[in-house]
């Protein structure tokens, strides 16, 4: 038996999720904060939101039915599995 256990050499990044993964979000600053923030990131966020318009005017994205979305029932719900369809809009109707 190993230190770290009989299935140290198995790939399973599942091991790693636990009730407390919400936690290290606090800990996540892209940005900083304060005098010494980054300047560039309100021109980020804007990317972000031109990006994913974007997506969504070209693409029209459908849960696929032949599978059965899987939630983790934590404070609040989140999908843990769920698998779906990305389709090219028809150009007509994309404006």
């Amino acid at each position: 038996m190993s230190v770290w256990g009989d299935d140290a050499e198995a790939f399973r990044p599942e091991r790693w999720l636990d009730d407390h993964t919400g936690s290290l979000n606090k800990y996540f600053v892209p940005f900083s904060v304060g005098p010494r923030a980054c300047m560039g990131r309100n021109l980020a966020y804007m990317d972000l939101m031109l990006i994913a318009a974007t997506i969504f005017r070209r693409y029209r994205l459908e849960a696929l039915t032949t599978t059965k979305m899987i939630v983790h029932e934590t404070f609040a719900r989140e999908a843990a599995q769920c698998e779906i369809a990305i389709k090219l809009r028809d150009a007509s109707n994309s404006g």
